[in-house]
């Protein structure tokens, strides 16, 4: 696939990331940053692939990119809704699904001549990441999730496992409250956030990072389980003070701007997948990743005792790497806390290239 390269962009912290555009095969002109491209040779083409979360993009994974385009050949595109990537229906919700988000990371990595490649996903970027590495083991060769601790296929195969999840939001729903990946799935609620898109990027961050007061109340130590319930009668005001401002970590104003211009729905149409989702992992039931996994998160990320039993299921892959909870971190761990991610991160892709030595691939 021709490889188009747009401009150098995202300089922050004196980090230059190229950004080029690839036609994925699956009906997008996938956006990604780069770094690293001569590094290829030295691992037989195998491409770190950074796979941002909600509601993120790309440039979440700065840090990183930084860190091992020294070594490796690494890219971060954005995903399907996402940034600067084209091509995608906001209408077309079906299209969002888990298969077809990992029908778009396989076509990109092809795209843009990867041989194998090693998957690192953060938040909703856990799931195409990890449907990816089941779907495709010749094609993935390790997966690290950060803060959904998605690396289990569930042990045994339920028959309408979807209705599980509506099940789990009806709980909040009992007290005139929504949860959250309901919420996020009503048709109306991309207007309502857009109306005041600046404020509900800074509470969602401040809801979730390290030393919000929703860990302390429902922090995995309480046995709680925090299911980020909203109230949708509320303004957004109700859960994030006036004064808080966005943390330093993220550049709020390249987010607002590239939300602006797409809107919120290609993003928000994740959730309204979900219960697809988990319908068809149920094909996969009782098979145990073969591939290298790495499990991390902050140690205050409410996300871990939300799925407190995914999180304890991990131990039991056969090739486990280890489970990582980050003091002074909460839920954007590769943000909060980079050095601490990337010294783990950097053992777990060392080991692997390392395996693959000169091996033909």
């Amino acid at each position: 696939a021709t490889v188009s390269v747009l401009y150098w962009t995202f300089v922050k912290h004196n980090m230059p990331f190229e950004r080029k555009v690839v036609d994925n095969g699956n009906g997008l002109q996938m956006s990604y940053l780069e770094t690293g491209f001569d590094n290829r040779h030295q691992h037989n083409h195998i491409a770190l692939v950074f796979l941002h979360g909600f509601p993120e993009l790309a440039t979440s994974w700065e840090n990183q990119l930084d860190a091992f385009g020294k070594k490796y050949w690494c890219v971060a595109p954005d995903q399907r809704g996402y940034g600067l990537t084209t091509g995608w229906d906001a209408a077309n919700k079906e299209s969002f699904n888990a298969i077809n988000l990992s029908r778009d990371i396989v076509g990109f990595s092809k795209s843009i001549g990867a041989r194998k490649i090693i998957l690192i996903g953060h938040d909703f970027g856990t799931t195409p990441a990890f449907y990816c590495t089941l779907i495709r083991p010749d094609l993935v060769i390790g997966l690290c999730n950060m803060s959904i601790p998605l690396g289990c296929t569930p042990p045994k195969m339920v028959e309408n496992a979807g209705l599980a999840v509506d099940r789990d939001y009806s709980k909040v729903e009992q007290f005139g409250l929504l949860h959250y990946q309901k919420y996020y799935s009503a048709d109306d609620v991309a207007d309502k956030l857009s109306a005041n898109i600046e404020q509900w990027f800074r509470m969602t961050y401040y809801a979730t990072a390290a030393g919000s007061q929703n860990f302390k109340e429902f922090s995995p130590k309480s046995g709680k389980l925090f299911p980020l319930a909203l109230d949708p009668a509320l303004p957004l005001t109700h859960y994030v003070p006036s004064y808080v401002k966005s943390p330093s970590y993220v550049d709020l104003s390249y987010q607002v701007a590239q939300f602006q211009a797409t809107g919120l729905q290609g993003a928000l149409n994740w959730y309204a997948n979900v219960p697809q989702n988990v319908d068809f992992l149920q094909l996969f039931a009782g098979y145990q990743l073969p591939q290298p996994f790495l499990f991390i998160s902050g140690e205050e990320d409410i996300m871990v005792s939300m799925y407190k039993q995914l999180y304890k299921r991990l131990d039991s892959l056969p090739n486990f790497k280890g489970k990582h909870l980050i003091p002074g971190a909460g839920h954007w761990v590769q943000q909060e806390q980079p050095k601490a991610v990337n010294a783990l991160l950097d053992v777990f892709v060392a080991d692997i290239c390392n395996k693959q030595g000169s091996a033909k691939l």
